[in-house]
């Protein structure tokens, strides 16, 4: 493939008189698919895996080719204009690439031509605004360029965007790495092999001049990168992470700049290159023992961790300078400090946005109140309680046996209170799934069969709407993040226990049916759904000891703290107080023999 460099007219610096349709009378757009055929570069269309550097260099070649044939306003087919709603100026005109996705030689030559076509009817459009999309958003100062309204428009934002896929690359940026993959106690590492395999990666025959094109040069540094992670692994990506505005931008390893700045002889570039992965080594070496001094770290200790995010903090912005996008750098290390802790991946985006909140700058060391305010937001969301800790202490505390009497059952219910309660409010949706969950609950009651983790996995996915669940693969957190419910290793045999606990006929039925409501509130078991679950819960409990109750709004709608061992007795008492309050309205209403209506008797 031929990679030399070609100048092209900048597109940024057209003029009207250069792209004014006026000017073309001649231009066929029917003719166009053919004439792009026709162009040299045609005959050498890259394959469909072709790296988008290279690519691009037959881009260029064609656009050339199309320039010389058409003239210089044909240099706008990469791009197009689109009407959008930009934060703080309303609805302007917005350039966007146009992206040619390299596939078959036919249909890649296919779409160029349209492109262009399309490029070509937008200046039609541009001369007259004739759907009068442009004129509205031109400059309001006077024209004295004789240039048509809508051109005006669509040139005075000078705002532009792109396709990120385009430029997609084969190796990650070190940020978008998560700690197991840099983690060094997980991996051996020899410094003194170093030094021989970038030499082995940095040769006369593949090192690039100086003046060579910018998308050579990535290349060839993409390639040292693949050799690096070859021979030592995924971390070794970060040996060109530089401290300011180097290569990558905001990192902490200083023997690496650029290929502009780095780049010598084959020899001097080689150490340079050893000597930048080895100081990346020792950066994560030391970065994991900066991690360690603190962890483990429980939930209940806002202190540890709002001193461990201080230090982490100020140790990065002390290795990276304070320079151009060090946050970037500090990001990630406490992205990675929250993995090592244990917190779930996908919390971390909303963990350190909350945190940070674009309060970093570059060039700019922040003050000790705004590092001390970043550590305290970042502690408060992740040193939370654990409620599952606290509820299985306080559940042992609480005297079941003894905190009610047992109830004399059966006991029937006018009305049924739990699907009188799930048809309160307006998604309809929300409560056709509820109650079909319920309908399950029931029958499965009337089995009499003990609870189990399969049985509240199928009823949680039936009051969802999907056709499967599994138990949570991490910690938990409710109320805004306020509520945090901690993994551990035995929580799920924990939570299966609990649950089989309901079935201890010692224990009267009102107590067993609370406990196993809070048992599920408090072990969170599934990612959604768990309040609704609780409820349902409950009342498989009480229905499989023949139990109905007529009310059930106050018992799922008053909100429960883990570490009430007052409320948790007070939940059994208000569910044998309800319990109780319905055998006697069952009982009036048979002495008066009035005839319960369907409403009442529905679910009997």
């Amino acid at each position: 493939m031929t990679v030399d460099r070609v100048q092209l007219p900048e597109f940024r610096l057209l003029t009207w008189r250069d792209v004014d349709p006026a000017t073309r009378p001649e231009f066929d757009p029917a003719g166009v698919a053919k004439l792009v055929r026709s162009l040299p570069p045609a005959a050498e269309v890259p394959p469909a895996e072709t790296d988008w550097r290279l690519a691009d260099f037959w881009r260029d070649r064609m656009t050339a080719a199309l320039v010389e044939r058409l003239g210089t306003w044909a240099v706008g087919w990469q791009h197009t204009v689109v009407m959008e709603d930009y934060p703080g100026r309303g609805v302007i005109p917005i350039w966007w690439d146009v992206e040619l996705t390299i596939t078959t030689p036919a249909e890649t030559l296919d779409r160029l031509a349209q492109a262009l076509v399309a490029w070509h009817e937008l200046t039609v459009e541009l001369a007259t605004d004739a759907r009068g999309r442009f004129a509205a958003a031109a400059p309001v100062t006077t024209d004295s360029t004789g240039d048509p309204a809508a051109w005006r428009a669509v040139k005075a934002p000078g705002i532009s965007r792109f396709n990120p896929a385009h430029f997609t690359r084969s190796v990650p940026h070190p940020a978008s790495l998560n700690w197991a993959d840099v983690d060094p106690r997980e991996r051996d590492f020899d410094p003194a092999t170093v030094a021989a395999v970038a030499a082995g990666l940095v040769t006369a025959e593949n090192l690039p001049a100086q003046d060579t094109d910018w998308r050579l040069r990535d290349l060839w540094l993409d390639s040292v990168s693949i050799g690096l992670t070859q021979r030592y692994g995924l971390w070794a990506v970060g040996w060109r992470w530089s401290v300011g505005e180097g290569d990558l931008d905001g990192g902490p390893v200083g023997n690496w700049c650029c290929f502009p700045h780095s780049v010598t002889t084959p020899d001097e570039t080689a150490v340079v290159v050893a000597a930048a992965l080895i100081e990346w080594r020792d950066w994560l070496q030391d970065t994991a023992e900066r991690f360690y001094r603190f962890l483990p770290l429980t939930g209940e200790d806002l202190d540890g961790w709002e001193r461990a995010v201080a230090h982490l903090v100020t140790a990065v912005g002390d290795r990276t300078q304070y320079e151009s996008a060090w946050y970037r750098c500090c990001t990630t290390v406490l992205g990675w400090f929250l993995d090592a802790a244990g917190i779930a991946p996908d919390e971390h985006e909303k963990l350190l946005e909350h945190a940070i909140g674009g309060r970093f700058a570059s060039w700019s060391e922040p003050d000790r109140k705004l590092v001390a305010s970043v550590a305290e937001r970042l502690a408060g969301q992740v040193a939370v309680p654990d409620q599952l800790t606290t509820w299985q202490r306080v559940r042992e505390q609480v005297p079941w046996r003894d905190v009610v009497p047992h109830l004399r059952t059966p006991i029937r219910a006018l009305r049924d209170g739990f699907a009188a309660h799930a048809t309160v409010g307006d998604d309809q949706r929300r409560q056709s799934l509820l109650l079909a969950a319920y309908d399950e609950v029931r029958c499965t009651a009337a089995n009499g069969v003990s609870p189990t983790p399969d049985m509240t996995a199928r009823w949680n996915a039936m009051l969802r709407g999907i056709p499967s669940v599994s138990f949570r693969q991490g910690p938990a957190f409710a109320k805004n993040g306020r509520d945090r419910y901690g993994l551990h290793a035995d929580t799920q045999q924990r939570y299966e226990s609990c649950l089989s606990e309901a079935a201890d006929l010692t224990v009267p039925v009102a107590a067993r049916a609370a406990r196993a409501y809070l048992d599920v509130a408090f072990f969170h078991p599934y990612d959604d759904g768990n309040a609704r679950l609780g409820g349902l819960v409950m009342h498989f409990v009480l229905l499989r000891a023949g139990v109905e109750l007529d009310e059930a709004h106050p018992i799922v709608t008053t909100v429960r703290r883990a570490d009430d061992q007052e409320g948790a007795a007070g939940l059994a008492r208000l569910v044998h107080g309800i319990a109780t309050a319905t055998h006697r309205r069952w009982l009036r209403s048979a002495s008066s023999d009035r005839q319960p209506t369907s409403h009442e008797l529905r679910y009997r």
